[in-house]
């Protein structure tokens, strides 16, 4: 008898043992803190490129239990698909990055990035729940120009893999590169021209009445060498009278 409630017992303390374990493992993860962030790192080949500056447009309204509301600037000319598919995003992306520039529009958050490539954007800075339009600005590294494209993102971020909302989220924007816009020729200035569009130059005038081959210069010099005899005979015959 003794055994059998002992053997009971164990059982039952082996049981409540592992029933935690067993509760947690079926739960989805919670996330550690219901404080936005998000961070984004701008790396190319392992490598930071600091002094990125990204800026974020909050461009709409949304949570976890609801869909994306646009605001009325965009949804008179955009449209975004289901959060969790986000089908075209990519494309509305860039053209809601031609009209914010177009229309001037002064972003919500801004920050560049340090010297680890990454810019910082968090709750106590501004930083809520909603859908974001982010734009990198080019940045000059080592002799290469570095590009990023527009993304879209919602706070929090779904994860397709833990099928979870992240609070804390993470953008990591694959760089572009592209070589420094070559520099310009000089612009070459022209000389000044009479209001008729004459030359009035009087070097370029005697210019253009020098002879320029070799027969033009034999016969030049052959007419001057005429018109100095003459004169020397014109003036031995006055020095005579």
């Amino acid at each position: 008898m003794r055994r059998s409630i002992s053997a009971l017992v164990a059982i039952v303390l082996l049981v409540c043992a592992f029933m935690p374990f067993s509760a947690v493992a079926n739960e989805p993860a919670e996330p550690a803190s219901s404080d936005l962030e998000l961070v984004v790192e701008f790396v190319h080949e392992g490598a930071p490129l600091p002094g990125t500056r990204f800026s974020l447009y909050r461009i709409g309204d949304f949570d976890e239990s609801g869909p994306v509301t646009l605001d009325a600037a965009y949804a008179a000319r955009f449209s975004v698909s289901d959060v969790r598919e986000q089908h075209g995003w990519a494309s509305a992306a860039r053209e809601m990055a031609e009209f914010v520039k177009e229309s001037k529009t002064a972003p919500t958050l801004s920050a560049t990035t340090l010297d680890n490539g990454c810019a910082n954007f968090v709750e106590a800075d501004g930083l809520t729940h909603g859908i974001y339009l982010v734009v990198g600005d080019d940045v000059d590294y080592q002799g290469t120009t570095y590009s990023s494209l527009p993304f879209l993102m919602t706070m929090p971020s779904w994860d397709p893999e833990d099928r979870i909302w992240r609070y804390q989220a993470v953008a990591k924007p694959k760089p572009g590169e592209r070589a420094p816009d070559p520099t310009p020729a000089p612009t070459p200035v022209p000389s000044p021209t009479s209001p008729d569009g004459d030359d009035p130059s009087p070097l370029r005038i005697v210019a253009g009445l020098l002879p320029k081959t070799g027969d033009e210069i034999a016969l030049c010099a052959f007419a001057l060498a005429v018109a100095v005899l003459g004169l020397a005979a014109w003036r031995f015959g006055r020095n005579r009278r």
